[in-house]
């Protein structure tokens, strides 16, 4: 142990070396430490040993040079000068000086002070969605001084580890501060914890003496400090609105009935992956009723809808229920819809800031299915059956058409001389001809048909030749 006198007018000089009875008082690092009149002297205008303040340098000295006390005589005046500055009755002894005249002293002074407590670990847990960071691991002093070689034991619980995927992790502080990243793997609190190990000791001890000056140490330990912040990765809650409009107020059998669903949101909020949160919405369409219904905050007790609908929105804008999912037809009547949004329908169900629920019968959301016109039946009252129609009398067919044969085509005519006149061959038949050749024989009549088109019948004399 390493002890220096608190200063009173009992003395400890020429006594011999042996065991001395002593009461030890601890006093945490921070409190001021007040006199024992019991066991101390003089001085009775000083009410305290040190202040409070005091005791944080005092323990960084005690952390930095104990060991070296013994090293020499001006390590041993040097230490125990640099103790008396924080002692109240400083000033007050006698003179006592290091050899060097305290510029030892004053190094180990300013050296307590840099690192003297009380220390704090600033950390803070930040970031969005998957991606933390975590930043300010290490110590700071009282004089914002980043304390080095410390060890560092870190730990993460909850739904988050390090970017290795370990929770736990080790490190020595440096100068400056360290910032590591995390990464969120659901939703919920996160908490990190750092412990610093190493630090000067946190406590003050007093060997009160009953014949002797009282001494004042700070024990041979080390000190820990601990930290912990918490950060919740819940992601932030939807708080919309919506209104809706029925497609048609009167629909026929058949026709498609739908419900247009109209969302409103100032902003819309992401999950972890930076995607937009999903919403579950429910439309129930009642009926048939024979008359439209009337307003209330809920349907009436035991009604059944005909549909029940689930539609996931994704942000604000416009939608409408699914009529692929609807009855193939849907009887005459009044039917209403009733849109609502509820916890119990989400995935997550703290997703909804508030549940919506839209009243029953509301006008903009009540439709009518018309009925039929009915058909007129035959024979029946008020009409008149039909005369029977005559058969239509058979067509007679016509005659085939029989196809001519091309006509021949006609010899070339002469051309008409000048001031000739022109006869027309299609108002008088073709002059019939007989030509009388050279006699050379008996004559022989042979009729001979030359053309029914061009020349009409006529006859050619022919005289067969004598032979000479």
């Amino acid at each position: 142990m390493i002890g220096v006198c608190n200063g009173d007018r009992q003395g400890l000089a020429g006594e011999a070396a042996g065991a001395i009875e002593t009461t030890i008082v601890s006093y945490p690092v921070g409190t001021t430490i007040a006199r024992n009149r019991q066991t101390m002297t003089g001085f009775e205008d000083l009410t305290n040993v040190i202040s409070a303040e005091n005791t944080y340098p005092l323990a960084a000295l005690f952390y930095f040079y104990r060991d070296l006390v013994t090293q020499d005589t001006l390590h041993e005046q040097s230490f125990s000068w640099a103790v008396q500055h924080y002692l109240e009755t400083f000033g007050r002894m006698h003179n006592l000086v290091p050899e060097d005249g305290g510029v030892l002293t004053e190094q180990m002074l300013a050296k307590a002070e840099k690192f003297a407590g009380p220390y704090s670990i600033p950390l803070e847990l930040s970031g969005e969605g998957r991606e933390l960071q975590l930043s300010g691991v290490g110590v700071q002093t009282a004089s914002q001084i980043w304390f080095p070689g410390l060890q560092l034991s870190l730990e993460v619980n909850g739904p988050a580890t390090f970017a290795d995927g370990s929770t736990q992790l080790t490190l020595a502080s440096s100068d400056s501060a360290q910032n590591l990243a995390l990464k969120a793997h659901g939703t919920g609190e996160i908490t990190v914890t750092v412990t610093a190990i190493g630090l000067p000791a946190d406590t003050v001890e007093i060997y009160e003496l009953q014949k002797y000056q009282d001494l004042i140490t700070v024990p041979a330990v080390t000190s820990s400090l601990t930290k912990t912040i918490s950060h919740r990765a819940d992601i932030a809650k939807v708080d919309f609105e919506f209104t809706t409009q029925v497609a048609k107020p009167t629909v026929k059998v058949g026709e498609p009935a739908t419900d247009k669903i109209t969302v409103t949101a100032q902003t819309w909020p992401t999950d972890l992956d930076k995607h937009p949160l999903l919403v579950n919405l429910e439309a129930q369409l009642y009926g048939p009723f024979a008359q439209k219904p009337n307003l209330s905050t809920r349907p009436p007790q035991g009604l059944t809808p005909v549909v029940t609908q689930l539609l996931t929105i994704a942000g604000p804008g416009e939608y409408t229920t699914d009529v692929t999912k609807m009855p193939r037809e849907l009887e005459p009547g009044f039917y209403t819809w009733v849109v609502s949004a509820r916890q119990e329908l989400q995935i997550e169900p703290t997703v909804l800031a508030k549940d919506h629920t839209h009243e029953f019968g509301l006008e903009t959301e009540t439709f009518e299915v018309e009925k039929p016109l009915a058909s007129p039946t035959p024979n029946g009252p008020g009409t008149t059956p039909e005369p029977p129609q005559k058969p239509e009398p058979p067509k007679t067919p016509e005659p085939p058409k029989v196809q001519m044969p091309p006509k021949p085509a006609e010899p070339p005519v002469a051309s008409t001389p000048p001031n000739a006149s022109t006869v027309s061959t299609q108002q008088l038949p073709p002059a019939k001809t007989t030509r009388r050749l050279a006699e050379t024989g008996p004559l022989d009549l042979l009729p001979l048909t030359i053309s029914a088109f061009s020349f009409g019948v006529g006859m050619l004399l022919i005289r067969p030749r004598k032979e000479n």
